[in-house]
């Protein structure tokens, strides 16, 4: 009997767990959207690969020509892998949220402070939160569809990505050039300006993460250790900012008049690109020489 009670307390605790999150109104409506945006993204996945012999007409088939890639069904690959990251994913966020279940007060901010908080790990985190500003921008020069953002940001980047690259390449091959203009009519080459003013906040919220050094800053502009580390005043606002500013040019199309659009003025993607090469890589770098002098802690560096 002692045997059993250990499971039957661990399965009581998970589903206990399971149900006090589904019954957050947030949280429904953050799975409601994760999961239309994954549905959406496969389903563009599929959909760019007709099947064969589309093209044919009945009883005749054209041999002239060798079948074309876009005649090719696609691969199982990508969707599997996308599976196997958010799987991954979910695994340890779920862990997580066992192993804090009493003493995190949010399980987004305490998550991050987690990760941030052991010496090493800020510098690897922001060549990933500063990879997905590039993202960003990437997805909006080649137009692709708003599922796979939101399919990245709320559940994760290489899931979406892992099913996105291969959708862009098909569909690069396939129209034997750039794709077409996005939903906001831009040209693929120029993009509009608050790509770059969201790009630059993005940045400056992802400088605002690094851990606190009680020894080297003031006590009174961290917040206190409650199990999750020490960090700058404000962590909350600054994690929410990055992960909001970076949607907003998306949507801004959508909810300003074309004739105020117009107006917005327009950077060419090249130009911002090399901006965020030389930003990103400079603060790598800067890092890199922080923890070497630090004797490798990334927490001391500021």
């Amino acid at each position: 009997h002692h045997h059993q009670a250990k499971p039957m307390t661990m399965a009581t605790t998970m589903m206990n767990a399971a149900l006090s999150l589904l019954s957050d109104h947030a949280v429904q409506s953050y799975f409601l959207i994760l999961g239309l945006a994954i549905h959406r993204c496969i389903k563009i996945y599929y959909h760019q690969h007709p099947p064969p012999n589309a093209n044919s007409t009945k009883g005749h088939h054209d041999t002239s020509s060798p079948p074309s890639s876009s005649s090719c069904r696609p691969s199982i690959i990508p969707p599997f892998l996308s599976t196997l990251i958010i799987s991954i994913t979910w695994f340890l966020i779920l862990r997580f949220i066992l192993t804090n279940l009493h003493t995190s007060t949010s399980y987004f901010d305490d998550a991050y402070k987690d990760v941030l908080r052991t010496d090493g790990h800020y510098f690897t985190s922001t060549q990933l939160l500063t990879w997905a500003i590039v993202a960003v921008v990437w997805t909006a020069v080649e137009g692709a569809n708003v599922a796979f953002l939101l399919f990245g940001f709320l559940g994760a980047m290489g899931a979406s990505f892992v099913v996105w690259v291969p959708t862009l390449h098909h569909r690069n091959r396939t129209e034997g050039k750039r794709g077409s203009a996005n939903n906001d009519g831009q040209d693929g080459n120029r993009i509009h300006m608050t790509y770059g003013i969201t790009s630059i906040i993005a940045f400056v919220s992802i400088l605002q993460l690094q851990p606190c050094d009680p020894a080297a800053t003031d006590a009174n502009l961290c917040t206190p250790n409650e199990g999750f580390g020490t960090f700058h005043m404000h962590f909350r606002q600054w994690l929410q900012c990055l992960h909001v500013i970076l949607i907003v040019p998306i949507f801004i199309p959508y909810l300003l008049p074309s004739s105020i659009m117009k107006l917005v003025p327009r950077i060419h993607s090249s130009l911002l690109f090399g901006m965020l090469a030389m930003a990103c890589s400079t603060w790598h770098v800067y890092q890199i020489v922080g923890m070497k002098n630090d004797g490798g802690s990334a927490r001391r560096i500021m």
